[in-house]
């Protein structure tokens, strides 16, 4: 029941803004079609976009410094990426597999649905890291097409049934005229970034520890984090969240 008020909310939400936006633009509603066009946002069925042209100048920096070093270090992202192809592909083709002949089976892959598996309490933090990861992946291509001397038209971000996404838009002319290597090297840009983001994630996830270890106290009492409703003799004793026990 929740996931369905969770998608019909949403529905309804971006349905009443895209109703609006297509009166206004019907009408010729100067002041908001300016406004769509001064701020780059755009609204179609389902989705918000914004896009701008303010970060091509510093992606273009980015890209002309250091080009041997870039040049080295989207190449070992192509190998990389090509490497794992395979592996992920079987990971992808397990589960529709298993979905065709194997009965009662735990699936390898389990999409995340709101309120279904993904608490609403963690929608928060679930959309952020989208958002982050989305941003890094998009700003690998730009920075790689940069290197690669291709004209950056664009860069935005967009809400999909509010999903955060992130693109860039390179002419494809463009493209077409690039060498094989110089194309892999682009097209496999946002990928090779998102695996380092994963990395640096799970290097910050196992040094937590030692990181706030100077904030914390350890191995002198204990402290108590939840005190669970209907648990007679913890309430009736005065447990409250957040005391603090010590030993003598």
């Amino acid at each position: 029941m929740g996931e369905l008020v969770f998608i019909v909310s949403s529905a309804v939400v971006l349905g009443t803004i895209y109703f609006f936006d297509l009166i206004f633009r019907t009408c010729m509603f100067f002041p908001y079609i300016k406004f769509l066009h001064d701020t780059g946002i755009s609204i179609r069925p389902l989705t918000i976009s914004w896009e701008s042209t303010h970060f091509n100048r510093q992606i273009l920096t980015l890209g002309r410094f250091k080009p041997i070093l870039l040049r080295r270090w989207f190449q070992t992202g192509a190998i990389i990426v090509s490497i794992f192809m395979i592996p992920v592909l079987i990971l992808l083709l397990v589960p529709i597999y298993q979905y065709l002949y194997v009965d009662n089976s735990n699936p390898v892959l389990v999409p995340i649905i709101p309120g279904l598996n993904l608490p609403y309490s963690q929608l928060f933090y679930y959309g952020i890291s989208i958002f982050i990861c989305v941003t890094v992946h998009e700003f690998g291509h730009a920075l790689a097409a940069s290197r690669e001397k291709v004209t950056i038209e664009g860069f935005g971000f967009a809400l999909f049934a509010f999903l955060p996404m992130a693109y860039v838009r390179l002419p494809s002319e463009q493209l077409k005229q690039l060498s094989l290597p110089q194309q892999l090297r682009i097209y496999s840009a946002g990928v090779w970034h998102n695996v380092v983001l994963a990395c640096f994630a799970l290097l910050l996830m196992y040094s937590n520890p030692i990181l706030l270890k100077p904030f914390y106290q350890q191995g002198n009492g204990v402290t108590v984090v939840n005190v669970k409703e209907g648990t007679g003799p913890a309430q009736k004793g005065g447990l409250m969240l957040g005391d603090k026990y010590f030993h003598k």
